[in-house]
């Protein structure tokens, strides 16, 4: 009567009864003698990689890009990496106090930058409620959103779509915060640096209860965005007071929006701006 092999202890410890090792496929354990030959199964982080190598590109039309805006955004990821001393696996997060401040468009317009001047595989988190002009196409062509990818446990269906045009990858943040466990969000962020070189978030109404709270402190640095003639400076320090408070940290702030009152040139010729 043939006896069943002993287990590895390093296995066992992954899974906790032979039921469950014939139902985990990418898992097998071969014992010869004393020699333990291990497959172990390919960790989240390889199998969203190997699925983002292997997805094709979506095609998302270029009317919603803002080129003057672009133009100021070129020089974003070569600060922000500099503010934050590092050079690759880095996570930065962009919000505004309220919403319709602009935090996600130029969060977006930061993160394409990146992706066209191939700073290695860069990700943009939509985590707004609200879903502008510009992300529009893309999030219809999301599979599924990163809170439901999380809630169901992964899966096969990984939450990205690829820009065709600038080989930035896209995904959607939908749902509230508390609607995913810390745990989770954190495990989900470690993941991510590992698949990503850089990622930007773009996200809004911080002093509102949104999603972006939970995120202050799962992130390397946070940007505030405020907007020309709209935030008053009390609420800029709430925000900052905030964010720092949720474990955030503030590296810069951005004004968005912007009217000169006077001809842009005269503006070029006294601080010397573009």
């Amino acid at each position: 009567m043939k006896t069943q092999p002993a287990l590895a202890p390093e296995f066992l410890q992954e899974v906790e009864s032979v039921e469950d090792i014939e139902k985990t496929k990418d898992a097998e354990s071969v014992t010869v003698g004393h020699e333990i030959e291990e497959k172990k199964e390919r960790p989240k982080e390889d199998r969203m990689l190997a699925a983002l190598t292997a997805q094709p590109p979506c095609e998302i039309q270029e009317r919603f890009w803002q080129p003057k805006t672009a133009r100021k955004s070129a020089s974003l990821p070569k600060t922000i990496r500099r503010n934050l001393g590092a050079e690759s696996h880095a996570s930065i997060m962009f919000t505004s106090a309220y919403g319709r401040e602009g935090a996600p468009g130029v969060a977006f317009h930061a993160a394409r930058a990146a992706a066209l001047q191939r700073s290695g595989r860069v990700l943009y988190i939509h985590l707004s409620s609200r879903l502008p002009k510009f992300f529009r196409d893309i999030e219809n062509k999301i599979p599924i959103t990163l809170d439901e990818y999380i809630n169901t446990g992964g899966g096969s269906v990984l939450p990205f779509v690829l820009l065709e045009d600038s080989g930035l990858v896209c995904a959607y943040f939908r749902g509230p915060a508390e609607g995913v466990s810390p745990e989770n969000l954190k495990g989900l962020m470690s993941s991510l640096r590992k698949c990503f070189d850089f990622m930007v978030i773009g996200s809004d109404e911080f002093l509102t209860g949104g999603a972006s709270v939970a995120f202050a402190d799962l992130v390397d640095g946070v940007i505030l965005v405020t907007e020309a003639e709209r935030t008053r400076a009390p609420v800029a320090k709430k925000l900052k007071r905030a964010a720092e408070e949720n474990g955030g940290n503030v590296i810069g702030a951005i004004l968005n929006h912007r009217k000169y009152h006077i001809p842009g040139w005269i503006y070029r010729l006294l601080y010397g701006g573009n």
